[in-house]
C-alpha cells in the first residue's frame, strides 16, 4: 500500500459515524438479517441477503435488484428474472470494467424511471453497492461528491474502498 493510499484510508476513517456503523455490524451479527437503508427515494443499499429478509423486501416493495455478490443468492425468488441483474464484482484496489459498471448503473436508472424500488446489494453493503449506487445517483443528476456524501451518511462504512470512493466523488 502506498503512502497516498494510507493517507486516503486515514482521511476516510475520520468520516465514519462509528456508533452507527458498529451498531449495524452487531445487528447483522446477532440477527443474521441484512442491513438495508434507503439512500434516496426508491434506491436502497444493503448487505448480504438472508432468507429471513423476504418479508422486509416485500414490506419495502422492492421490485428490482442488482446483486453484486460473488455467488447468486435466493433474491431472484423475490422479483421476476427480468428485474434481477446479477453482476458479481470484487471489492479490490481497482475498478471493475467501466463499460459494465455503466451498463449496470443504467439498468438501475431504467428501473427507477419505471417507478420501481431498486435494491443494490453486496456482501457487506458498503463498497460495491456504494460504487454502483454512486454511479446511479450521478446518472440521476447528483454530483459525485454529493452522491458519495449521501451514501456514506445513510450507510456508514460505505465507500471505504478509496478507489471506489475517488471514482464516485470525481463524477461530474
Amino acid at each position: 500500500m502506498t503512502f497516498k493510499e494510507i493517507l486516503a484510508w486515514a482521511k476516510y476513517l475520520t468520516t465514519i459515524n462509528y456508533p452507527v456503523y458498529i451498531w449495524q455490524l452487531i445487528e447483522q451479527l446477532f440477527t443474521g438479517r441484512m442491513t438495508i437503508r434507503e439512500i434516496i427515494p426508491g434506491l436502497y443499499q444493503s448487505s448480504k441477503f438472508n432468507p429471513k429478509d423476504f418479508s422486509t423486501l416485500r414490506r419495502l416493495n422492492i421490485t428490482a435488484i442488482i446483486d453484486l455478490q460473488g455467488e447468486p443468492d435466493a433474491l431472484p425468488k423475490v422479483v421476476p428474472p427480468e428485474l434481477f441483474y446479477y453482476w458479481p464484482i470484487h471489492d479490490d484496489n481497482y475498478l471493475p470494467p467501466l463499460k459494465e459498471l455503466d451498463a449496470a448503473a443504467q439498468w438501475g436508472v431504467d428501473r427507477i424511471m419505471e417507478n420501481r424500488k431498486l435494491l443494490v446489494h453486496c456482501t457487506a453493503g458498503h463498497n460495491r453497492s456504494g460504487l454502483v449506487n454512486g454511479v446511479i445517483m450521478n446518472k440521476l443528476g447528483f454530483s459525485g461528491e454529493r452522491a458519495s456524501a449521501i451514501i456514506r451518511n445513510k450507510m456508514p462504512g460505505s465507500l471505504a474502498n478509496p478507489v471506489f470512493r475517488e471514482y464516485v466523488e470525481n463524477l461530474k
